[in-house]
């Protein structure tokens, strides 16, 4: 994946995993919406961005199997960040945050907005 002439807040997916709003396009101008011209194995499409939010997830074992299961942070809910488990990724609190591990409350797919209501990164290139 590959950034091309970023406007738009956020970074682009590390997947492509949703249907995009747009094909063929050259920057975030040629996007709707707040969404980011992204380049994957498809080619260039726009996509709805991604953002980081704030601190480091604990070691894989202390993840429940139970938790969800999600591609980015902007997929889990609250302060929750994507990390890595022994099997994938799971949505679940950073290290120093709350009990340091996900619950096994709300199973399934996360918010799939993937939006974030973490901090907004400067713009890459």
């Amino acid at each position: 994946m590959i950034l091309l002439n970023s406007l738009v807040d956020g970074f682009c997916p590390a997947r492509l995993t949703v249907v995009p709003s747009h094909r063929g396009c050259s920057s975030d101008e040629d996007c709707p919406g707040g969404h980011k011209c992204c380049r994957f194995d498809c080619g260039p499409v726009c996509v709805l961005p991604v953002f980081m939010k704030l601190g480091q997830c604990p070691i894989p074992e202390m993840i429940p199997l139970c938790a969800e299961s999600c591609f980015n942070d902007g997929q889990c809910p609250g302060t929750q960040k994507c990390c890595p488990t022994t099997g994938g990724f799971a949505c679940s609190e950073p290290r120093g945050q709350g009990r340091g591990q996900a619950s096994c409350q709300g199973r399934g797919i996360g918010q799939g907005s993937g939006l974030g209501s973490g901090i907004r990164p400067g713009k890459r290139l």
